[in-house]
């Protein structure tokens, strides 16, 4: 079980701002985020979606290491990519992951550099907001 859990971890990361894959998902899916705390599986969902605006032509995660013990994955990764208004935007990241028995995210908690992620994608998010109005 620790591969199936290794590699779902995987792509839920390469998901990100594209597709979480539904598959890799518990029905009790939440998360949480170094930015907002404690966030429930749908919101956490839209705003992944939510990125994919941000980043229109995706960020790109590199993961540099994956841990796998029991029902715990942890995974340090990078990402980058441009922001729809052009700026550059890279981070780095620890990702937790909890699995039920069945190889399916329960929990994921997402540790970055809150600094450079508020500076960067919080704006972007509220421009996106103000622009769907």
């Amino acid at each position: 079980m620790l591969e199936t859990n290794k590699s779902n971890a995987r792509r839920f990361v390469h998901g990100i701002s594209r597709e979480i894959p539904d598959d890799v998902l518990a029905p009790e899916f939440a998360g949480w985020s170094g930015l907002s705390g404690d966030i429930p599986g749908p919101i956490f969902l839209e705003r992944a979606k939510l990125l994919g605006e941000v980043f229109p032509d995706g960020l790109d995660f590199e993961i540099l290491e994956t841990i796998a013990e029991g029902d715990i994955v942890a995974l340090r990764c990078t990402s980058a990519g441009t922001v729809f208004d052009g700026r550059p935007y890279r981070n780095d990241y620890h990702y937790q992951f909890v699995f039920d028995g069945s190889g399916r995210i329960r929990i994921v908690r997402e540790y970055m550099n809150v600094q450079v992620a508020a500076e960067v994608i919080r704006p972007a998010f509220a421009e996106i907001m103000r622009r769907k109005g």
